[in-house]
């Protein structure tokens, strides 16, 4: 089969998906599927697309949705999740909950879990790590809480936000922790995008994770803890270099056992419906 991965995004300025992009686009290719990337529906191939909130209408409904966001009463709420949309495609979704929710709403949403591409490995420790704990996203109360609480510990914290590729990739390399926590209360799923490329990389990495939330069977390589534990656990972490090693390694051991390939070898199925109508790209 042939595939476009794109993103619905007309100016292309959003490179938030660009990892999980590159391992589908790589492993597609190693099952012996060709792949292109276009910002426009390609005749003749499967489009598989990011960002489906950046603008729903611009695809045909023979297209596959890779949804990345958190499905919950905000992501719906703020159109971060297009249920409307959803439903002319079949989905597949990084998250269990994220599924289950979204087959109560209607739509064909499949489990397509984050796994690991040797594509993605690109980042090497730096010589000096200064950075004691990286955090990078959108920040909000409940991160700052967080953040406030680490600098007051006495460890030198770097919130980075806006910040992609090579220039985030050298943060990384500098850091000895990575933090991964929910920017809401009410959000359930690891943010395992983040989470699982870090782990490719061989990063130690601590990530809040409740007593409800789907990890996404990626805890035994993170410090899996809850909200009011972040601290303590980063804290540690920095502090013990032979533990950050340990993990560091675990890490890399448990994503490398979920090859992307196999994941998508698994849900190619859900496909093969949409191969006759490519090309047929009428009004929607």
């Amino acid at each position: 089969m042939d595939f476009n991965i794109t993103v619905c995004d007309p100016s292309r300025t959003s490179p938030a998906f660009d990892d999980v992009m590159i391992a589908v686009s790589a492993a597609l290719r190693d099952l012996g599927h060709s792949t292109v990337s276009s910002c426009a529906p390609q005749p003749g191939h499967i489009d598989v697309l990011f960002g489906h909130y950046l603008a729903p209408q611009r695809f045909p409904d023979a297209s596959v949705v890779y949804q990345l966001e958190q499905v919950c009463e905000h992501g719906l709420r703020h159109g971060l999740v297009q249920v409307n949309a959803l439903r002319r495609h079949v989905v597949w979704d990084y998250s269990r909950a994220n599924v289950e929710y979204l087959r109560t709403l209607g739509v064909q949403a499949h489990y397509v879990p984050i796994g690991h591409h040797p594509a993605l490995q690109r980042v090497r420790a730096a010589p000096e790590q200064d950075i004691d704990v990286l955090f990078y996203g959108v920040g909000g109360p409940r991160r700052e809480l967080v953040f406030g609480e680490l600098r007051r510990a006495g460890l030198h914290m770097v919130h980075a936000n806006a910040v992609y590729g090579a220039e985030l990739d050298a943060l990384i390399a500098r850091s000895k922790v990575v933090l991964n926590l929910h920017s809401r209360k009410d959000f359930r799923a690891l943010e395992s995008v983040r989470v699982g490329y870090l782990m490719s990389n061989r990063k130690a990495v601590v990530a809040e994770v409740n007593h409800h939330d789907d990890d996404d069977e990626l805890s035994a390589g993170i410090v899996a803890v809850p909200y009011h534990r972040l601290v303590e656990a980063c804290v540690g972490l920095v502090r013990d270099d032979t533990a950050r090693a340990a993990l560091e390694a675990r890490a890399y051991d448990v994503i490398s056992r979920r090859p992307t390939a196999h994941i998508l070898t698994d849900v190619l199925h859900t496909v093969q419906p949409l191969a006759p109508r490519v090309g047929a790209w009428g009004p929607h």
